[in-house]
């Protein structure tokens, strides 16, 4: 049974026999994700082993690119500011990454840091230094069995108001359909015969850019985690994504008919727990876990029950966002806590011990939690904006809610099952992320800050330790009025 995880490989590679073929091999929003815990599949190891495999079994015929968003969400990816996942990507031989937005959590000079110049190869046509200058080349050309293949690279333009206030600040986002139309005539000139984008932008946004620029080849994506898994064609450009945290490696098959693209056909290889790790990015991980000094696997607390993020039917509270929003009320003695869905990374809390890492990736980002003074009518409109127009509902405690999702309009707010009072003072608590506009929440800009907490993820470990085991919190906070 050792070796079951080669024979589901060879059954990926058999039906991909195309003399005249070549294979991109791509993952996107790998979130520092190096390797999972054994009993779970997923992991850059695995994938690295997988690289080894393709790569001899099409010598001269495989480009392996990345999407960005490569290293913020893990503890040893985190504490090490993003490094062993970029040793990790430069001992797989990536051919060619983009920066995501998420590789600016650690503000300009972590950009620089974990994308320096001369390192990983990047791309990125639509990022550029206030002065106008290019921090990154806009494409590469890789050649392959004669074959010249360019990379253009984008990063979504959404990005200032994706990460902290200020992480973006000396960088300029152009926009991402008039970047590529720039290029074009210069990768044609430079004698581009397949062309592909590389892209941070999100699923719609590539959609998009296909209608607008159909002569493309290919779109890899990212940033919206959507887990495609044939990939999918807008104006006869296809578009490949693979979900989110190396669960999979995409795998795109472009035909070829005298040097240029004639077709192409995608699919997901699972990257099961059968997979050995790679060696090399093994040893890579064990080196900064030794160095930085931590156990990744120390239990700090216990679940009595699987916690899912997914609400109930007939809701939009979910169990784990109610939980976490529980947790910043309960630590900051705040009347109200909202937690923005974005800030939640894992789609489920099993149930038994729950690790440094675990939590970790539930909740990997570094910003302070703070109470604010809102009026009533902010905080009304920030729920609003939570609930209908931001990136994934807002999740609450301290407040009830019913909703009309048809005409998008909150019908009823209660605070501690009084009325909420538009002209009232209530304080709220919040990741700083929120608290500083991100995610559009531009109102909470204009609350008082009261006091400034420890990041989420201590609060959390604070409260779980005082609650002997977590449990699901009961339903209802946020209700559909036509449910």
């Amino acid at each position: 049974m050792r070796h079951r995880w080669l024979l589901l490989l060879l059954l990926w590679l058999s039906p991909t026999v195309g003399a005249e073929s070549i294979y991109i091999l791509h993952t996107n929003d790998l979130h520092g994700h190096l390797r999972a815990d054994e009993q779970e599949p997923g992991g850059l190891d695995r994938i690295g082993t997988i690289l080894k495999v393709w790569r001899r079994s099409f010598p001269g015929r495989v480009v392996v690119l990345d999407a960005g968003d490569i290293a913020q969400g893990t503890l040893v990816s985190n504490l090490a500011r993003g490094a062993p996942m970029i040793d990790a990507l430069e001992a797989a031989g990536y051919d060619a990454v983009v920066p995501g937005n998420h590789e600016f959590d650690w503000g300009p000079e972590g950009l620089t840091e974990i994308l320096a110049p001369g390192r990983l190869p990047v791309v990125c046509a639509n990022l550029v230094a206030e002065d106008g200058s290019s921090p990154y080349p806009a494409y590469r050309l890789i050649e392959r069995g004669g074959v010249q293949i360019g990379v253009i690279g984008l990063i979504t333009p959404e990005t200032p108001s994706a990460t902290a206030a200020g992480n973006t600040r000396g960088y300029r986002f152009l926009d991402p359909v008039q970047a590529v139309k720039d290029q074009l005539p210069a990768l044609r000139k430079a004698g581009a015969d397949v062309l592909i984008v590389l892209s941070h932008l999100g699923v719609e946004a590539d959609r998009s850019l296909a209608r607008s620029v159909p002569e493309l080849d290919l779109i890899v994506g990212g940033h919206s985690h959507t887990q495609l898994a044939q990939g999918l064609r807008e104006a006869g450009v296809p578009i490949v994504q693979t979900g989110c945290n190396a669960r999979f490696l995409g795998l795109v098959e472009i035909e070829l008919e005298g040097g240029r693209a004639a077709g192409a056909e995608a699919r997901l290889i699972p990257v099961d727990r059968e997979i050995p790790a790679d060696p090399e990015i093994a040893a890579i991980v064990e080196r900064y876990q030794e160095e930085l000094g931590f156990d990744a696997r120390a239990v700090i607390a216990q679940a009595a029950e699987p916690i899912p993020l997914e609400p109930r039917p007939g809701h939009v509270d979910g169990p784990l966002g109610s939980l976490l929003a529980d947790v910043l009320r309960a630590e900051t003695g705040a009347q109200v806590a909202l937690f923005n869905h974005g800030g939640i990374r894992a789609a489920l809390l099993p149930s038994g011990p729950i690790t440094r890492e675990r939590a970790f990736r539930l909740l990997p980002f570094d910003d302070p939690v703070v109470k604010l003074q809102v009026s009533g009518q902010g905080l009304l409109e920030a729920l609003r904006h939570g609930l209908f127009s931001a990136p994934g509902a807002v999740q609450v405690s301290g407040l009830t809610a019913v909703l009309d999702p048809r005409n998008e309009t909150v019908l009823e707010v209660r605070v501690d099952g009084a009325p909420l009072d538009p002209a009232r003072q209530y304080t709220v608590a919040v990741p700083g992320f929120m608290a500083g506009g991100g995610d559009g929440y531009v109102m909470l800009r204009e609350g008082l800050v009261l006091e400034r907490y420890p990041i989420p993820r201590e609060l959390f470990e604070r409260y779980a330790r005082r609650a002997g085991a977590l449990r699901k919190p009961e339903p209802g906070r946020l209700r559909n009025a036509h449910s």
